[in-house]
């Protein structure tokens, strides 16, 4: 469960008075000046709560978060060039750390493509480090551990170019 940070709390606390000050306490004398003290201090949460839908048509919540492109290390991959597209992925890790992606096709490189287990093991290291999401660290060691257990008997899929296409005579 997420916890309420204090201005959360203070605006709660405020819209609670507010709602009190305007419907239980009907004192004769001060009842309306009670109840202007609750309107004036929900008045904001009620302007944003009227407002919200038409101004969300000019100006977005949400802020766009760039996303990692992979085609230059896809296409190097396919090109047989995996020192190059291995590179390629070590930028988009180091942009974007939380890429789960970046780091399985980085190991995949390093442990099925070039062989090398000893670099794959510090890369699995580096890489377990570097994600904090829990599923994202099981599927990477899934992945790891299918790369060892099937080490050696890999096939080179991507650096076989695809066949030609043979035209109708």
């Amino acid at each position: 469960m997420k916890e309420a940070t204090a201005d959360q709390i203070k605006t709660i606390i405020r819209r609670m008075i507010g709602l009190f000050l305007i419907f239980c306490l009907p004192v004769p004398f001060f009842g309306f000046a009670l109840m202007v003290l609750g309107v004036m201090l929900i008045a904001t949460d009620i302007a944003d709560w009227l407002a919200r839908p038409f101004s969300q048509l000019f100006w977005s919540n949400q802020q766009s978060q760039p996303r990692p492109t992979y085609s230059q290390a896809n296409a190097l991959i396919y090109q047989g060039k995996f020192a190059e597209a291995e590179q390629a992925y070590e930028k988009i890790i180091e942009s974007f750390p939380q890429e789960q992606k970046a780091h399985a096709e980085r190991l995949r490189i390093v442990a099925v493509e070039v062989g090398d287990f000893t670099r794959a093991n510090e890369l699995y290291e580096e890489s377990m480090l570097l994600l904090k999401n829990k599923e994202d660290q099981n599927q990477l060691t899934t992945l790891y551990r299918s790369y060892q257990k099937n080490a050696g008997r890999h096939i080179r899929i991507a650096a076989t170019p695809p066949p030609a296409c043979v035209e109708n005579q």
